[in-house]
Protein backbone atom coordinates (compact mmCIF):
# COMPACT_ATOMS: atom_id res chain seq x y z
CA UNK A 1 0.00 0.00 0.00
CA UNK A 2 1.58 3.32 -1.03
CA UNK A 3 1.85 6.22 1.39
CA UNK A 4 2.43 9.93 0.88
CA UNK A 5 4.75 12.02 3.06
CA UNK A 6 2.77 15.15 3.92
CA UNK A 7 4.90 18.14 4.90
CA UNK A 8 3.90 20.97 7.22
CA UNK A 9 6.62 23.16 5.72
CA UNK A 10 7.83 23.88 2.18
CA UNK A 11 10.12 20.96 1.22
CA UNK A 12 11.54 23.03 -1.65
CA UNK A 13 12.37 26.09 0.48
CA UNK A 14 15.33 27.96 -0.98
CA UNK A 15 16.43 31.27 0.64
CA UNK A 16 17.77 32.40 -2.74
CA UNK A 17 14.34 32.08 -4.40
CA UNK A 18 11.96 33.81 -1.99
CA UNK A 19 8.83 35.62 -3.15
CA UNK A 20 7.33 38.71 -1.48
CA UNK A 21 4.20 38.16 0.60
CA UNK A 22 0.95 39.00 -1.17
CA UNK A 23 -1.44 41.37 0.62
CA UNK A 24 -5.23 41.16 0.78
CA UNK A 25 -5.56 43.84 -1.91
CA UNK A 26 -3.32 41.94 -4.32
CA UNK A 27 -0.21 44.07 -3.75
CA UNK A 28 3.03 42.61 -2.47
CA UNK A 29 5.20 43.51 0.52
CA UNK A 30 8.87 43.30 -0.46
CA UNK A 31 9.92 43.50 3.20
CA UNK A 32 8.09 40.25 4.04
CA UNK A 33 9.37 37.14 2.29
CA UNK A 34 8.88 34.49 5.02
CA UNK A 35 12.59 33.83 5.18
CA UNK A 36 12.25 30.76 7.41
CA UNK A 37 9.56 28.42 8.77
CA UNK A 38 9.73 28.61 12.56
CA UNK A 39 8.90 25.53 14.61
CA UNK A 40 8.86 24.89 18.34
CA UNK A 41 9.87 21.65 20.04
CA UNK A 42 6.92 19.27 19.76
CA UNK A 43 5.46 20.73 16.54
CA UNK A 44 4.35 18.28 13.85
CA UNK A 45 6.49 18.75 10.73
CA UNK A 46 5.65 15.72 8.56
CA UNK A 47 3.50 12.57 8.53
CA UNK A 48 2.76 9.52 6.42
CA UNK A 49 -0.81 9.24 5.12
CA UNK A 50 -2.44 6.77 2.66
CA UNK A 51 -2.24 8.01 -0.93
CA UNK A 52 -6.02 7.79 -1.37
CA UNK A 53 -6.46 10.26 1.49
CA UNK A 54 -3.89 12.70 0.13
CA UNK A 55 -5.86 13.80 -2.93
CA UNK A 56 -4.62 14.38 -6.47
CA UNK A 57 -1.54 15.96 -7.99
CA UNK A 58 0.87 14.40 -5.51
CA UNK A 59 4.63 14.88 -5.75
CA UNK A 60 6.04 11.47 -6.67
CA UNK A 61 9.20 12.18 -4.71
CA UNK A 62 7.24 11.73 -1.49
CA UNK A 63 5.30 8.56 -2.34
CA UNK A 64 6.66 5.32 -0.87
CA UNK A 65 5.63 1.79 0.02
CA UNK A 66 7.71 2.01 3.18
CA UNK A 67 7.00 4.56 5.90
CA UNK A 68 10.61 5.47 6.57
CA UNK A 69 11.17 9.11 7.52
CA UNK A 70 14.21 10.95 6.10
CA UNK A 71 14.72 12.18 9.67
CA UNK A 72 17.77 14.23 10.52
CA UNK A 73 19.13 16.22 13.43
CA UNK A 74 16.59 18.12 15.53
CA UNK A 75 13.67 15.81 14.72
CA UNK A 76 12.06 12.91 16.54
CA UNK A 77 9.36 10.21 16.39
CA UNK A 78 7.06 9.36 19.29
CA UNK A 79 6.30 5.76 20.17
CA UNK A 80 2.56 6.43 20.30
CA UNK A 81 2.61 8.15 16.86
CA UNK A 82 5.10 6.29 14.63
CA UNK A 83 3.69 7.81 11.42
CA UNK A 84 4.40 11.38 12.50
CA UNK A 85 7.66 13.33 12.64
CA UNK A 86 8.04 16.10 15.23
CA UNK A 87 10.50 18.89 15.91
CA UNK A 88 12.72 17.99 18.87
CA UNK A 89 14.07 21.53 19.34
CA UNK A 90 13.09 25.12 18.56
CA UNK A 91 14.42 26.34 15.22
CA UNK A 92 13.66 26.34 11.50
CA UNK A 93 12.83 23.26 9.43
CA UNK A 94 14.29 22.43 6.02
CA UNK A 95 15.73 19.67 3.87
CA UNK A 96 19.50 19.21 3.80
CA UNK A 97 21.09 16.48 1.68
CA UNK A 98 17.81 14.56 1.58
CA UNK A 99 17.17 14.77 5.33
CA UNK A 100 14.63 16.82 7.26
CA UNK A 101 16.43 18.98 9.83
CA UNK A 102 15.44 21.45 12.53
CA UNK A 103 18.31 23.94 12.88
CA UNK A 104 19.37 26.64 15.31
CA UNK A 105 21.06 29.09 14.92
CA UNK A 106 19.95 30.61 11.64
CA UNK A 107 22.92 31.92 9.61
CA UNK A 108 22.16 34.47 6.88
CA UNK A 109 25.03 34.39 4.37
CA UNK A 110 24.25 37.84 2.98
CA UNK A 111 22.84 41.24 3.92
CA UNK A 112 19.35 41.61 5.35
CA UNK A 113 17.75 43.48 2.46
CA UNK A 114 15.14 43.04 -0.28
CA UNK A 115 16.52 39.59 -1.13
CA UNK A 116 15.80 38.21 2.34
CA UNK A 117 13.09 40.47 3.71
CA UNK A 118 12.60 40.84 7.45
CA UNK A 119 13.71 37.99 9.70
CA UNK A 120 11.60 36.77 12.63
CA UNK A 121 13.19 33.69 14.21
CA UNK A 122 12.48 31.67 17.33
CA UNK A 123 16.19 31.01 17.95
CA UNK A 124 19.53 32.76 17.40
CA UNK A 125 20.47 34.68 14.23
CA UNK A 126 23.91 35.31 12.72
CA UNK A 127 24.07 37.82 9.86
CA UNK A 128 27.30 37.59 7.89
CA UNK A 129 26.57 40.83 6.03
CA UNK A 130 24.86 44.10 6.96
CA UNK A 131 21.34 44.94 8.08
CA UNK A 132 20.05 47.56 5.64
CA UNK A 133 17.79 50.50 6.43
CA UNK A 134 14.10 49.75 6.81
CA UNK A 135 14.46 46.06 7.66
CA UNK A 136 13.87 44.24 10.95
CA UNK A 137 15.27 41.27 12.83
CA UNK A 138 13.60 39.65 15.82
CA UNK A 139 15.29 36.70 17.50
CA UNK A 140 16.71 35.39 20.78
CA UNK A 141 20.36 36.37 20.34
CA UNK A 142 21.59 38.33 17.31
CA UNK A 143 25.08 38.78 15.88
CA UNK A 144 25.75 41.07 12.91
CA UNK A 145 29.22 40.73 11.41
CA UNK A 146 28.99 43.83 9.21
CA UNK A 147 27.27 47.18 9.70
CA UNK A 148 23.80 47.99 11.01
CA UNK A 149 22.10 50.86 9.18
CA UNK A 150 18.69 52.41 9.94
CA UNK A 151 17.17 49.07 10.89
CA UNK A 152 15.19 47.70 13.83
CA UNK A 153 16.69 44.79 15.75
CA UNK A 154 14.95 43.20 18.72
CA UNK A 155 16.95 40.57 20.63
CA UNK A 156 15.24 38.80 23.52
CA UNK A 157 18.73 37.99 24.77
CA UNK A 158 21.99 39.60 23.60
CA UNK A 159 23.00 41.68 20.57
CA UNK A 160 26.52 41.83 19.11
CA UNK A 161 27.16 44.39 16.32
CA UNK A 162 30.69 43.63 15.17
CA UNK A 163 30.65 46.13 12.32
CA UNK A 164 29.20 49.03 14.28
CA UNK A 165 26.00 51.04 13.86
CA UNK A 166 25.40 53.94 11.45
CA UNK A 167 21.80 54.50 12.38
CA UNK A 168 20.88 57.50 10.24
CA UNK A 169 18.56 58.69 13.06
CA UNK A 170 16.20 55.74 12.42
CA UNK A 171 17.98 52.69 13.87
CA UNK A 172 16.26 51.12 16.91
CA UNK A 173 18.13 48.38 18.77
CA UNK A 174 16.46 46.61 21.70
CA UNK A 175 17.75 43.81 23.93
CA UNK A 176 16.49 41.91 26.94
CA UNK A 177 20.06 41.40 28.11
CA UNK A 178 23.39 42.88 26.94
CA UNK A 179 24.40 44.87 23.87
CA UNK A 180 27.91 45.09 22.38
CA UNK A 181 29.13 47.08 19.39
CA UNK A 182 32.28 48.58 17.86
CA UNK A 183 30.80 52.09 17.56
CA UNK A 184 27.39 53.74 17.33
CA UNK A 185 26.06 56.94 15.80
CA UNK A 186 22.54 58.35 15.34
CA UNK A 187 20.64 55.41 16.84
CA UNK A 188 18.33 54.54 19.72
CA UNK A 189 19.61 51.84 22.08
CA UNK A 190 17.33 50.18 24.64
CA UNK A 191 18.95 47.47 26.76
CA UNK A 192 17.75 45.51 29.77
CA UNK A 193 21.38 44.78 30.66
CA UNK A 194 24.77 46.32 29.88
CA UNK A 195 25.67 48.38 26.81
CA UNK A 196 29.36 48.10 25.89
CA UNK A 197 30.79 50.17 23.03
CA UNK A 198 34.44 49.75 22.08
CA UNK A 199 34.79 53.05 20.22
CA UNK A 200 32.67 56.19 19.94
CA UNK A 201 29.04 56.73 20.91
CA UNK A 202 27.69 59.77 19.07
CA UNK A 203 24.34 61.57 18.92
CA UNK A 204 22.25 58.63 20.16
CA UNK A 205 19.42 57.97 22.60
CA UNK A 206 20.67 55.40 25.10
CA UNK A 207 18.84 53.59 27.91
CA UNK A 208 20.85 50.93 29.74
CA UNK A 209 19.14 48.84 32.40
CA UNK A 210 22.55 48.18 33.98
CA UNK A 211 25.95 49.59 32.97
CA UNK A 212 27.09 51.73 30.04
CA UNK A 213 30.74 51.51 29.00
CA UNK A 214 32.17 53.64 26.17
CA UNK A 215 35.79 53.15 25.15
CA UNK A 216 36.02 56.18 22.85
CA UNK A 217 34.31 59.53 22.45
CA UNK A 218 30.86 60.19 23.94
CA UNK A 219 29.19 63.07 22.11
CA UNK A 220 25.63 64.40 22.02
CA UNK A 221 22.39 62.52 22.54
CA UNK A 222 20.62 61.57 25.78
CA UNK A 223 22.10 58.94 28.06
CA UNK A 224 20.30 57.05 30.82
CA UNK A 225 21.97 54.17 32.68
CA UNK A 226 21.55 52.50 36.03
Amino acid sequence: MPFFLKHYFDPDWDPAKLKPAEQADGSVNHHEREFVKNVAAGDLIAEWIPVEEAGEGLDERFISEEKAFPAGKGTGIRREAPDKLFAAVDGYVCYKEGRILVRNPLTVHSDIDYHTGNVDFVGNVVVEGSVRSGFTIEATNVRVNDQVEGATITARGNLDCRGGVKGGKTALLKTGKDMRMVFCEYATLLSGGDIMIKGALMHSEVYAGKRLAVGGRLTGGNICAY
